[in-house]
Parts: C-alpha cells; sequence; structure tokens
C-alpha cells in the first residue's frame, strides 16, 4: 500500500526523499499534493510504501521538517 506525505514545500520533501534513498535505499516520488488533500495552498507530497512511515516520520523530525498530513493512497487519513 502506498501512503502520501505531505509537506509545505517541495524542498522539505526532496530532501526527506534524498536523504531516503541514500541513507536507506527507499525509493520514493515527489508531486505536487492532489487538491482534495491539500491542507491550504501550494503543497508537495511524498509518495512511498507505507513501510516507510516511520523512517519519514523520523527523518523529518531529526531534520526539524513538518509533516502536514499522511493519507492512504485512496485519501483516507492516516
Amino acid at each position: 500500500m502506498k501512503i502520501i506525505v505531505v509537506f509545505s514545500s517541495m524542498t522539505s520533501a526532496t530532501g526527506v526523499r534524498n536523504y531516503m534513498f541514500k541513507k536507506y535505499n527507499i525509493q520514493s516520488k515527489i508531486r505536487q499534493t492532489p487538491k482534495n488533500l491539500s491542507l491550504s495552498g501550494c503543497s508537495y507530497c511524498l509518495v512511498a510504501d507505507m513501510s516507510a512511515l516511520e523512517t519519514i516520520r523520523k527523518i523529518a523530525t531529526d531534520n526539524g521538517l513538518t509533516i502536514r498530513a499522511v493519507f492512504k493512497e485512496d485519501g483516507t487519513p492516516i
């Protein structure tokens, strides 16, 4: 199952994606957050396997980045 992790900026999403790939060899993609999931304004999301969620949260926390929301691929909040 895929998850959608919403960040406020492309810079944050890109940083997490790059670090996660280099350190843990975990693949993910960056996309503009779908309008139906966007919380306000422009945001970007990281799409990854559900198994990467704790790693994404740890990387974000360790680097002072805010995760705005997390959804399952069907749009259900986690």
